[in-house]
Formats: C-alpha cells, sequence, structure tokens
C-alpha cells in the first residue's frame, strides 16, 4: 500500500491486509498537533520528498519540487494555512528523514508493518498498482514462472522486493539505487524485466520512448 504519511503518534493505529502489488496511497489531510508544534516553534512544516519519483514527486531542472503529490501538499498549506517547506532528497533518505525527526511528514510512501512502527495514516486518497514489466519480445506473460528465466530489476528498499522474495524465492533480482539507475539499465537493454509502480513506470518509459518497447502483466 502507498500512503501519504505524517511523523508521530497523531493517529490511530490501523491492521491493514497487504494486497499482492496493489497499493493504496494515503494523504494526510488533517494533522492538528503537527501545525500546533510548528506554530508553537515558529517554523514551517517539513515535508520529505523524492527527488525521482515522477510523476509523483520529483525535481525539475532547477532543482525544484514537482510532481502530483508536491501540488496536493502545496494546495493543502495554502486551504489549512500553514507554511511548508520541502525537503527533496533521493529515496531511500526520505525515511531517513522520518525516523531522524528531520522531517514532519512524507509526501508519500508504500504501506509497510516496519514503517508503521514510526509513521501514522490519514484517510485515502489515490489507488496506484504495482506491476512486472517485460519487454514485447517476450512472450507468454501469463504463465507464472516465465519470470524466472530473468533477472528482474528493482530499487533497494522497494517493498516489492520483500513481496517477491516471500512469493517466489528462487527469482534473480538486480537491485538498482534509485528510479534513474534502473530505467537507465532499461534504456540500454541490460533489464528486461522489472517491477516498479505502474505510473511511474509508464511515466519514465515515455520519457524514454519505449513505451511501445514494454507491456506489463495486470
Amino acid at each position: 500500500m502507498v500512503k501519504f504519511s505524517a511523523r508521530g503518534r497523531f493517529f490511530g493505529k490501523r491492521a491493514w491486509a497487504e494486497l499482492p502489488l496493489l497499493f493504496i496511497v494515503f494523504l494526510s489531510i488533517f494533522i492538528p498537533p503537527l501545525i500546533c508544534r510548528a506554530s508553537i516553534d515558529n517554523r514551517p512544516l517539513i515535508i520529505a520528498t523524492s527527488t525521482g519519483s515522477a510523476p509523483f514527486e520529483f525535481v525539475d531542472e532547477h532543482n525544484r519540487p514537482v510532481g502530483m503529490f508536491v501540488d496536493l501538499w502545496r494546495l493543502w498549506a495554502k486551504k489549512v494555512g500553514v507554511e511548508i517547506k520541502f525537503q527533496p532528497v533521493p529515496w531511500g533518505e526520505t525515511l531517513a528523514l522520518m525516523k531522524e525527526g528531520r522531517a514532519d511528514i512524507h509526501a508519500g510512501l508504500f504501506y509497510s508493518r516496519k514503517r508503521d512502527t514510526y509513521l501514522d495514516y490519514g484517510p485515502e486518497l489515490y489507488i496506484s498498482d504495482t506491476n512486472i514489466f517485460f519487454r514485447r519480445d517476450i512472450l507468454n506473460i501469463d504463465k507464472p514462472d516465465i519470470v524466472n528465466g530473468y533477472r528482474v530489476g528493482v530499487i533497494k528498499g522497494d517493498l516489492a522486493v520483500a513481496f517477491l522474495h516471500r512469493n517466489n524465492p528462487g527469482l534473480r533480482l538486480t537491485l538498482f539505487a534509485d528510479n534513474k539507475t534502473l530505467f537507465g539499465a532499461v534504456s540500454n537493454g541490460t533489464v528486461k524485466v522489472f517491477v516498479k509502480d505502474t505510473p511511474i513506470a509508464l511515466y519514465y518509459l515515455g520519457r524514454l520512448h519505449l513505451l511501445s518497447a514494454f507491456h506489463y502483466r495486470k
């Protein structure tokens, strides 16, 4: 599941069942304790964002935070009347910002029980799926074991890694630091199969003019 998250114990705990490669995005629309804290400290709320998770959150050519989630948080801040500041860092560092208390809110991430020990969540806003993408010259992608013949590209730390290991322990994974390096390997043909949340995959494949070169198992 994907959820927008706020640091701290400001939301009630919920038990969520993990769905196979299907994730739900959550937005923390109402965060009164954080707003009060920021007002008392006379500082903006710090929102951790990824530098490379387009179209949700990334940075433009001037290193400014942009993307759908960034726009949502800006609208939220305007409606609520609070000052916010985005802290764009590589994906793996966003969780460190939250754990270490250097950010108040995470712009958007997948839910996991481990993350639930230090993050809490608001009501759902956006649904996004994750799929296995194959080059079109790979046939019979609906066969359950077809993926076993290939090394599968995936981002290190992605929840898909644990899911794939749990459901197919013999699967050969190639881990990448971020989307830039993953799709660089996709572009040069090193990676023919990869796992990614669908909107991000379609965005990068479109930028690389590779949409027609890949299909995915729904």
